[in-house]
């Protein structure tokens, strides 16, 4: 069995299950929490969504670190910045995702990324976390990307560690160029949809050997390999 899936939701126990050492399935830090709890061993990534930023919250970021700690979570987020359907203003969401970026290196786990034009604020917070550590923010994977391949190219010269996830919908255009560019930063996804990852990683036109290097490449960090 090999992890391929590098980002999916789960809504059930039998779904959980189906996806253990498979997938990355992500949630926030209540629902992880109790995943933990009922004995599901993931792995997981946890992270606040920008959809559901109301306000920042001391309290809510440390319950945030707590889950994330557990060895059974791998990643951070997903967390970003969401200009289009939000609720929160952008200046709170950039807060709460700072947050989230200096966690990742505080605790050399990857950031799983949530952006809808919004990124010149999440570049802003990546440096910002990685000035302030005087280090580099671990890998950065930009989930759900759909964006042209002009978009690629700005995030890979300002964020070199980026990743670029890929689900049922994306632009083959950028496909294209990032397996002519960067193969080995591709990743895919199932987030939501009902297909099998498996043929989601046909449709891009890669093997699951090749996806499976990257997982293993993507969610490794200096301080030491996350997945075997």
């Amino acid at each position: 069995m090999q992890l391929l899936d590098c980002h999916r939701h789960c809504h059930s126990a039998e779904a959980l299950r189906a996806s253990a050492g498979v997938a990355i399935v992500s949630s926030d830090p209540p629902t992880v929490e109790q995943w933990l709890w009922e004995g599901f061993s993931g792995p997981f990534s946890v992270g606040i969504h920008p959809w559901d930023v109301t306000e920042y919250s001391e309290s809510q970021i440390d319950k945030l670190r707590l889950v994330a700690s557990r060895p059974e979570v791998v990643a951070i987020g997903e967390t970003g910045i969401d200009t289009v359907r939000h609720q929160a203003p952008v200046g709170v969401q950039q807060q709460v995702f700072s947050a989230h970026a200096q966690l990742s290196v505080e605790l050399c786990k990857p950031l799983i990324i949530h952006i809808v034009k919004g990124l010149d604020p999440v570049v802003e917070v990546l440096r910002d976390a990685a000035d302030e550590a005087k280090a580099d923010v671990p890998p950065v994977i930009f989930h759900g990307f759909r964006g042209k391949p002009q978009m690629a190219r700005q995030i890979l010269r300002a964020v070199p560690n980026a990743y670029f996830s890929m689900g049922e919908r994306f632009n083959a255009e950028t496909l294209d160029w990032l397996r002519a560019q960067a193969p080995d930063r591709i990743l895919a996804e199932t987030d939501e949809s009902t297909l099998p990852v498996t043929q989601i990683i046909s449709r891009l036109g890669l093997s699951e050997s090749e996806v499976a290097a990257n997982v293993r490449r993507a969610f490794s960090c200096a301080c030491g390999p996350r997945l075997s």
